[in-house]
């Protein structure tokens, strides 16, 4: 590799922001629908058939798609999501932004 590919390769990865933390501690910990106390969650990498699943299952409602995946990424589903507060839902959708090339 010459010099002046290794000066991009290292300006690009410098400039790359760091992958977030996959534990997301809560600010309001809640309780879900089935009674489960939750105080923190885990993120896990989001895959294409995530999405391809996910919509099938919403259809074009990109609000359901959004709670779906970031239900998803949490290993949980949408109506989980319900007791969340929308502070707390805002962290979290900021890792499912960066899980999705956008953050």
């Amino acid at each position: 590799m010459s010099t002046a590919a290794r000066r991009t390769a290292s300006t690009k990865a410098a400039n790359k922001a760091p992958a977030p933390e996959n534990k997301i501690d809560l600010d309001h910990p809640f309780t879900t629908a089935a009674g489960q106390r939750i105080e923190s969650v885990t993120a896990r990498m989001l895959t294409v058939k995530d999405m391809r699943e996910t919509s099938s299952e919403v259809g074009e409602d990109q609000v359901a798609f959004e709670l779906a995946m970031t239900a998803r990424m949490l290993g949980m589903v949408p109506e989980d999501l319900d007791g969340m507060s929308t502070r707390d839902f805002m962290a979290v959708k900021r890792r499912f932004l960066y899980e999705m090339g956008q953050g």
